[in-house]
């Protein structure tokens, strides 16, 4: 076998060495017989010498099977076909069917003397980790090469001669340019950035290309068709070693944000142009109300100077009768955002007193956190003054009418059947005591009595409307537990509930004080828990609850009774209106003891309302004032 003439090295030597050598080492014909392998091809691939002496190196390594793994073709007719030096990398199937990749050189050997070509040696060196690690690094790269073309952003690189060596899709789509024009240097960056950007990008990022970080710089870029755009450059060095031989740049469109600054400082402009010459008042209070900006048309309206104005409370140019209300008012006016047609008193440095009406929103944050409110008022004092005149003619006149109508109505209709029933009833006892039996006598009583009580309950209410019609109804509010009297009347109506087998429920908080008048507010619950009871049915329920939000409690009172009609419900609360209703087990009422709630609740500052369902039942709900330690008369006694 020939290998090598023997030198310095013996021919056994040498001839271990290659057998046990950790590359793979072939020998094989022209013609592509194996004539000799080493000891590493045999642990690498499988095969013993006695299986692969004789046989074609096509059959072993680049055989048809091979070939489908393999990008070239013909791998074997190649080789043997061209007896020169060949390098080449291939994968291969081992003889138990594992896939190992080999980096081969194969060099033609010939005959010392006639020059004969003898045959080929073939030297190979596995490179399956690499491979696997080049493949991997391929993928990752399309990867971040897939992520680089989905951003919105532009992004590219250059070297160190301001040549495009990267871009993305996004930049590409931006510049209008293909990414071949680019990239082969059609397109260059000072083609794309206009001249005066690009000199001062060059002084900016390449200074003797000893580059840092930079951001936040703006630069003009142009588009194929010519249009203009802004963006802001940022960009990173790359490096080799500790050598910079390009930037990687990330670019943001602020073409458009560009443009909405421009319309902003114009706006802000005419804003200032706006608010300083305008003839409307304008004013803008701080979360604690107070004055933080005013316009001079403010000023001029109330004959203040700006140093007395800016930095007070607004409560200090109000009457002593409507700070409190400005208080809950501006409490409601955070909460909703905005105001429309409040109305305030202001006073004037003359101590005289404009009448004015207020529009305004509350500014907040990105976060929803409170800025500053933004108000105007118009001069409505001579307008009202008579609009009030006319309007409080009109209306009294109108509530004189109705008031008279309701009144005789129920003198004639509505209190005369309780005492019809108390006169009959009661002469068929006083005549026949002594032929009925107990069960009738008691049936009798019970009629006088609920009849005694609905003329007692409609005399009590009537009373306390003609006084409140005349002005006699002494308002005396204080601080007190709600629930207390919501026990109180519920231990009223005991025995009607058991009677009609109605389930009441209180879950009305202990805790909760209000600032109220008690007497009203005493008629108010009778009256709505009474109606409740009246239109439930046998078996259903009463409930009162109660719930705090703020400045107010509101207080429920919920039955599942048999509901309003559509139509009755555009009556409620109404005196020019009459609803002849009757309840679930015959009872009457008038309407009126809703109207007295009504004129009760806001005369204590709240507000009362209703849902109702046919067939399905009622809530009736009021607000009142929630007592804090500073509560008076005085604050309340005025509220409208």
């Amino acid at each position: 076998m020939y290998l090598h003439k023997p030198g310095h090295i013996s021919y056994d030597i040498l001839s271990d060495m290659i057998y046990n050598s950790g590359l793979v080492i072939i020998k094989f014909s022209p013609l592509g017989e194996i004539l000799y392998s080493n000891n590493y091809f045999e642990f690498i691939f499988g095969f013993k010498q006695d299986e692969i002496i004789g046989r074609n190196i096509a059959e072993i390594l680049f055989n048809q099977k091979n070939n489908k793994l393999m990008s070239q073709q013909n791998v074997a007719e190649s080789i043997l076909s061209n007896p020169i030096y060949h390098q080449l990398e291939n994968e291969h199937l081992t003889k138990n069917g594992g896939l190992l990749w080999f980096s081969w050189q194969i060099r033609p050997f010939y005959h010392p003397t006639s020059n004969l070509h003898m045959g080929f040696y073939c030297v190979g060196q596995e490179i399956t980790h690499r491979k696997i690690i080049e493949s991997r690094l391929v993928a990752s790269e399309k990867k971040l090469n897939d992520f680089l073309n989905l951003l919105p952003e532009l992004v590219f690189e250059i070297d160190a001669s301001l040549q495009i060596t990267f871009i993305n899709q996004s930049c590409i789509d931006f510049i209008g340019y293909s990414k071949d024009e680019v990239l082969q240097n059609k397109v260059q960056l000072k083609d794309i950035i206009i001249p005066e950007d690009f000199v001062r990008l060059k002084s900016l990022l390449f200074i003797n290309f000893n580059v840092t970080r930079d951001t936040g710089n703006t630069f003009g870029i142009i588009h194929k068709n010519g249009s203009l755009i802004k963006v802001q450059l940022h960009n990173n060095p790359i490096y080799d070693g500790n050598k910079i031989v390009g930037l990687r740049c990330i670019a943001i469109n602020i073409t458009e944000k560009d443009r909405y600054e421009k319309r902003l400082l114009e706006q802000e402009e005419k804003f200032r142009l706006i608010y300083e010459n305008s003839p409307v008042p304008y004013q803008s209070l701080n979360e604690y109300g107070e004055i933080v900006e005013i316009n001079p048309s403010w000023l001029k309206a109330l004959g203040y100077n700006r140093k007395e104005v800016v930095g007070a409370h607004f409560s200090e140019f109000l009457p002593d009768d409507q700070k409190y209300l400005f208080a809950q008012r501006f409490e409601v006016f955070k909460e909703n955002g905005e105001v429309k047609d409040v109305q305030f008193t202001l006073n004037c440095k003359d101590k005289s007193k404009l009448i004015v009406n207020y529009n305004g929103k509350i500014e907040r944050s990105k976060s929803g956190e409170f800025i500053r409110s933004h108000c105007v008022f118009n001069d409505i004092t001579l307008q009202l003054k008579a609009e009030n005149t006319l309007i409080q003619s009109e209306h009294r006149l109108r509530e004189l009418n109705a008031t008279k109508d309701k009144f005789f109505s129920i003198i004639a209709h509505d209190l005369k059947n309780p005492f019809n029933d108390i006169i009959g009833f009661s002469y068929l006892l006083s005549t026949n005591i002594y032929k009925y039996d107990l069960q009738k006598v008691e049936q009798f009583a019970n009629i006088i009595h609920q009849s005694s009580r609905l003329a007692f309950n409609l005399l009590e209410n009537l009373l306390d409307w003609s006084r409140s019609q005349t002005g006699n109804l002494k308002f005396s509010p204080e601080r007190f537990f709600i629930n207390d009297l919501v026990l109180e009347n519920l231990e009223l109506v005991e025995s009607t509930a058991e009677n009609k087998s109605i389930k009441l429920f209180n879950e009305v908080d202990n805790s909760t004080y209000v600032f109220a008048d008690k007497n009203m507010i005493r008629t108010v619950l009778r009256n709505l828990i009474s109606n409740a009871l009246k239109f439930t049915n046998q078996g259903g329920f009463v409930r009162i609850t109660s719930s705090i939000n703020r400045n107010f409690a509101t207080l429920n009172v919920i039955d599942n009774g048999i509901g309003l009609n559509y139509e009755d419900q555009k009556k409620i609360f109404r005196i020019d209106t009459n609803i002849t209703r009757q309840g679930t087990e015959k009872e009457r009422g008038t309407g009126l003891g809703l109207i007295l709630c009504k004129e009760f609740i806001e005369r204590n500052g709240g507000k009362i309302d209703f849902e109702s369902q046919p067939d399905k039942g009622s809530r009736y709900f009021f607000t009142l004032p929630v007592a804090r330690d500073d509560n008076s008369s005085s604050d309340i006694d005025n509220i409208p």
